[in-house]
């Protein structure tokens, strides 16, 4: 009876809208759970859990399932990844190396997904992943991870002026134009040295194109 009573409830316009909220908020659960143990192997299984679901939370999930598919094993990766960075010893080149997702069309998936999140720090590792992948992949050593194989592939674009280092300024240009206002300039920013070093390359490009600032950060990057 309660069941009956249950779907009836939702057959009406204003009610069905609660109990869609509700299904949803139960797919987010099932897929954030599934997320605690999943691998490489069988981190799509949560993301099914949130198909058609449009919400910020499903995109957290989408968007942690990513990292867990090119070898995160946890969240508590990529907080250590911004420790690195944020400690004397941490470098920008160490940061671009763990986020180089080695493929292209992952890394914008990524970042769109991260994108959509709104959460500061999900959103900038988004854009951080796709700069660091175009770097890699444009710079001619598309598995660099290390700080020496990430310098290399910057001197690479820099040195050669051409298609290559146009595609990966306007890359991560369009990239870090997309969130800079809502990781770096509302309240906190998501990182304190690398929405640093995107206000320097605002300045150090004197406009707001895309391009002429992922030049800018490109050459921050590789202490050019």
């Amino acid at each position: 009876m309660k069941a009956l009573t249950l779907i009836l409830l939702c057959t009406s316009s204003l009610i069905f809208i609660s109990c869609t909220k509700s299904t949803d908020l139960d797919s987010v659960g099932d897929a954030q759970y599934c997320l605690d143990t999943a691998t490489a192997a069988t981190v799509q299984n949560c993301v099914d859990k949130v198909a058609g679901v449009e919400t910020a939370s499903a995109y957290v999930i989408r968007c942690s399932a990513n990292f867990i598919q090119n070898g995160f094993g946890s969240s508590q990766q990529i907080v250590d990844i911004f420790e690195n960075l944020d400690s004397s010893g941490g470098s920008s080149l160490s940061f671009l190396g763990a986020l180089n997702f080695s493929d292209s069309t992952v890394a914008n998936t990524t970042f769109d997904n991260c994108s959509k999140t709104n959460q500061k720090g999900l959103t900038l590792l988004g854009a951080m992943v796709k700069s660091a992948t175009a770097i890699a992949s444009l710079g001619g050593l598309i598995n660099a991870t290390s700080p020496a194989e990430i310098q290399a592939a910057i001197d690479a674009l820099l040195n050669t002026p051409g298609a290559n280092q146009d595609d990966a300024a306007e890359s991560i240009g369009t990239a870090v134009t997309a969130i800079y206002a809502s990781t770096c300039q509302v309240g906190s920013p998501a990182n304190a040295d690398l929405c640093a070093q995107m206000d320097q390359a605002y300045v150090e490009a004197g406009t707001s194109d895309p391009s002429a600032i992922g030049l800018a950060l490109l050459e921050a990057w590789g202490g050019h």
